[in-house]
């Protein structure tokens, strides 16, 4: 081959994907956001495709398994290419047609989400499986080439390459599944953007995130749903936003993490809740000795308090409010306020502690 043909060869395709990052960044920032949300809320990204597009599919869905750049948290992917029985026994059954629809129907649900490539938007496998997911109330991500084909109008988000030629949208459809990979998680964008809108560190990193499953499951009939959701809402986002925000807090910063008196005494019931919970309070002893003496540490432990989040439970359960010797559940207000004490200078000999806001119920710190 001759060297004029390389770099003919190399610059159209930098050519090709300059063209895409100017056209169509907002496509892919919103792919990444759609990736990013499935994700998150415990959900399973699907890749399909024929061909190069099935061997994509194989290398993208390793690298949330397995890990892209940095080791972190496995994530939930699946490539619906490569299980050959499968594959060869829904082929010879049921036909081609059926061979990533089949599977969409027997594993996938709402809240996961279909990614399918292909050059052309005409395989008629790709779109049974994108037919299959609308079906099943899934989301469909097409990342397309040439006019988009059939699929562009079955997808939710869609990317098309615009090119003809398909081994150059290949390589743009890997390239950009690798860019999308390597988005910052949801905590580190946040940390990021607070960041440039207080123009540079931070000074008070406060971190209240939690979810109160509303009804009453002994451990024996926990799913591995709700126990893998109230660990990622209660547990996995406080440390992703510490490891996040915790290299950019100035000397003489603190950190408050609000936990609940149930970390501490236990909650029947409800021990997602309380084994997060005590989690966090664990996480605040062990920081506070960490980044001692730059930086203090608190947690302030609330009890019962009046948000939308237990509204429902204090509804049903009255009871609960003979149980605290003040009367009543806190208010939004009632917790503000001594985190904002722990924020101030009047607390700067305190860290590592566990300040407990619960109306006088449970006598433990």
């Amino acid at each position: 081959m001759s060297l004029s043909r390389i770099r003919e060869s190399l610059q159209g395709l930098a050519t090709l994907a300059g063209q895409v990052a100017a056209e169509h960044a907002d496509e892919i920032a919103a792919i990444a956001e759609r990736y990013e949300g499935t994700l998150r809320l415990g959900g399973t990204l699907f890749f399909a495709g024929n061909g190069g597009s099935a061997a994509d599919a194989q290398h993208v869905a390793t690298e949330y398994v397995v890990r892209y750049q940095t080791n972190r948290p496995a994530m939930r992917a699946v490539a619906l290419t490569t299980d050959t029985s499968l594959l060869t026994a829904c082929a010879n059954d049921m036909g081609f047609d059926e061979i990533f629809a089949r599977q969409i129907e027997a594993l996938a649900g709402p809240g996961d989400l279909l990614v399918l490539h292909s050059t052309s938007g005409e395989s008629p496998n790709v779109i049974r499986a994108a037919q299959a997911a609308k079906a099943r109330g899934v989301g469909v991500v097409a990342l397309l080439g040439r006019t988009g084909g059939q699929l562009k109008d079955l997808a939710d988000l869609v990317l098309i390459v615009p090119s003809a030629e398909t081994a150059r949208i290949q390589e743009l459809h890997l390239a950009i599944e690798h860019v999308i990979c390597d988005t910052p998680t949801g905590a580190s964008k946040a940390v990021a953007e607070a960041l440039r809108a207080l123009g540079g560190g931070l000074d008070i990193l406060v971190i209240n995130h939690g979810v109160w499953p509303p009804d009453d499951v002994p451990v024996a009939r926990m799913t591995d749903e709700q126990w893998e959701s109230t660990r990622r809402a209660n547990l996995d986002a406080v440390i992703y936003v510490c490891r996040a925000a915790i290299p950019h807090i100035a000397e003489g910063g603190t950190i408050v993490l609000v936990a609940s008196t149930a970390g501490q005494r236990g909650e029947a019931f409800h021990a997602d809740y309380a084994a997060t919970k005590g989690a966090v309070i664990s996480i605040t002893k062990s920081l506070a000795v960490e980044l001692a003496p730059k930086i203090t540490v608190n947690c302030v432990a609330p009890g019962w308090v009046d948000t939308d989040m237990s509204a429902a439970t204090l509804k049903a359960k009255p009871a609960i409010l003979a149980t605290i010797p003040l009367g009543r559940a806190a208010s939004a207000d009632d917790i503000a306020g001594p985190i904002v004490f722990l924020c101030s200078t009047l607390a700067r000999s305190i860290t590592g502690e566990i300040l407990n806001v619960n109306g006088g119920s449970v006598l433990c710190g």
